[in-house]
């Protein structure tokens, strides 16, 4: 088979012809930045890829089969990009183990960090379902599923804070729920210490570039005040951004708003909050 790694670069003819892997190709494929690509069938090593899952800042998710214990499980590749300092690399792979020891029905289970080259990738549980971003109805869940939703929602969060492991960058997006119902949060822990330049991250923020919508740090319209100040932050940054995605679970719509990144990050550091009543009218006030 080629290259596997190959699937990662985006706008490519994924040629089958069989052929040995050569990690050193692998670099820069994935610095490329281009659309999508039609993920057709390869293997290596230990995995079968079964298809693209998910693209953003940090990489690109596949489904794929672990031959060895024939499970499907979810690959996570990570950009070089975001490794790029050796330091970097070995506080990833700290937070990694980190997030490999949390263990809770409702966060996605880690499996293992492995390397090919100088490649990093993530094994973990595949979640069969749906994002809350594709569930959440116009005017938000009747009460009583979104309390279906938000309760387990919420008791991952204390957790993984018991463990000093943060989210950063909560949102519907990182809250799966699969076929059976069950809230699944992704991507725990690995936002804390992956992170680009707080400068540059503030910068593409603001002029609406990919960075503002997915990266690292956080997402703009979920991001807390000093997630957006570049200061320090910690567990509580997470709770902030809960709230928001409490609110648009049971409204549909955020409680700090504007036209652009930069409108929703000046309205989260100046305005008080919309109540739940005045975006949804009926809904009980706390």
């Amino acid at each position: 088979m080629p290259c596997a790694l190959c699937l990662l670069a985006p706008g490519l003819e994924v040629d089958l012809t069989p052929e040995p892997l050569d990690p050193s190709d692998l670099s820069p494929i994935l610095a490329k930045a281009a659309p999508p690509l039609v993920v057709k069938f390869h293997s290596f090593g230990d995995y079968e890829l079964l298809g693209e899952v998910a693209r953003g800042g940090m990489g690109v998710v596949f489904r794929a089969r672990q031959l060895s214990l024939n499970r499907i499980v979810a690959l996570k590749f990570i950009h070089p990009g975001r490794l790029n300092s050796p330091e970097a690399a070995r506080r990833f792979e700290r937070e990694a183990e980190s997030a490999a020891s949390l263990n809770y029905p409702n966060i996605v289970t880690f499996y293992s960090m492995e390397k090919v080259a100088s490649v990093h990738f993530l094994s973990m549980e595949l979640v069969a379902g749906r994002s809350l971003n594709d569930l959440i109805p116009p005017g938000g869940f009747a009460l009583e599923e979104f309390f279906a939703l938000a309760i387990p929602l919420t008791d991952a969060l204390p957790t993984a804070h018991a463990r000093g492991i943060g989210h950063r960058d909560l949102k519907p997006f990182n809250v799966m729920v699969n076929d059976q119902g069950r809230v699944k949060v992704i991507d725990f822990g690995l936002a804390k210490r992956v992170q680009p330049d707080v400068a540059t991250m503030e910068v593409k923020a603001l002029h609406g570039h990919e960075t503002g919508e997915g990266q690292f740090l956080g997402t703009p319209a979920y991001m807390s005040p000093e997630q957006i100040e570049g200061r320090t932050v910690d567990q509580r940054t997470d709770l902030f951004s809960l709230g928001i995605l409490l609110c648009e679970m049971a409204t549909a719509q955020r409680p700090f708003q504007g036209d652009t990144p930069a409108s929703v990050m000046s309205s989260i550091l100046r305005d008080a909050p919309q109540s739940l009543a005045g975006l949804k009218p009926g809904q009980p006030e706390p």
